[in-house]
């Protein structure tokens, strides 16, 4: 599965801009009420709205850059950490290492090395080593009727495990995170609430389901 789009909420389409833009430097494209970021082959769509509540998304990087993206980015922001530093390995199954930090709205992004992957690329670590948006979160008040409702509507499994607060559905190349409603986002105090995104993705069965929120799920 890969995520085409994901369309997100933001209060201030400046910071976003200067964000994702000019500290970043990823391409942007302005309108007056939305901005779409290119992040590699995916594209991020930020909608003007009052009521942007922060999500949580992440980034395809290539194998064996990590510790490359890692020095990258502390350059231009600080990471995320605990008690264990910044850097979090998961387990033999997800065979992934991953940063986090914030955007200037308070939005979760994460930078995701997923060594199962045949992606490496050559040269230092830069912007067009952003390969394209590989998860994004949702959250739901039920998530095993929601992990059940897209197998039977889109024909997207689970990735590996799931279970009733946290279930990731789709593959390595693309996952939709599912999260219980008030759970908070790893690292961070953030309570996921259901919200209104849009997400197209392709590689599975066509067609559209709308979750809570509205979270718009369209696979093409």
């Amino acid at each position: 599965m890969r995520i085409e789009t994901v369309s997100i909420r933001s209060k201030d389409l400046a910071k976003v801009l200067h964000h994702y833009g000019e500290l970043l430097g990823l391409d942007t494209e302005e309108t007056p009420q939305s901005i779409e970021v290119k992040i590699g082959r995916s594209t991020l769509v930020f909608e003007y709205s009052e009521d942007a509540y922060p999500v949580h998304f992440a980034v395809m990087i290539p194998t064996g850059k990590f510790s490359l993206a890692r020095e990258w980015l502390l350059q231009k922001t600080k990471l995320i950490s605990n008690e264990n530093g910044d850097v979090f390995n998961f387990s033999d199954a997800w065979n992934s290492s991953s940063i986090y930090w914030y955007d200037e709205e308070g939005n979760i992004l994460e930078l995701i090395e997923h060594r199962n992957i045949p992606n490496q690329t050559p040269g230092d670590f830069s912007v067009q080593d952003f390969l394209y948006i590989c998860e994004i979160g949702i959250n739901v008040d039920n998530v095993l009727a929601t992990a059940e409702m897209l197998k039977t509507n889109l024909d997207l499994d689970t990735f590996i495990f799931g279970n009733d607060r946290f279930h990731p559905v789709g593959t390595e190349d693309g996952l939709l995170i599912l999260s219980q409603a008030g759970r908070n986002w790893f690292l961070t105090e953030v309570a996921g609430k259901a919200q209104p995104l849009k997400v197209v993705i392709s590689g599975s069965s066509s067609g559209e389901v709308v979750l809570e929120g509205p979270a718009i799920i369209r696979a093409v």
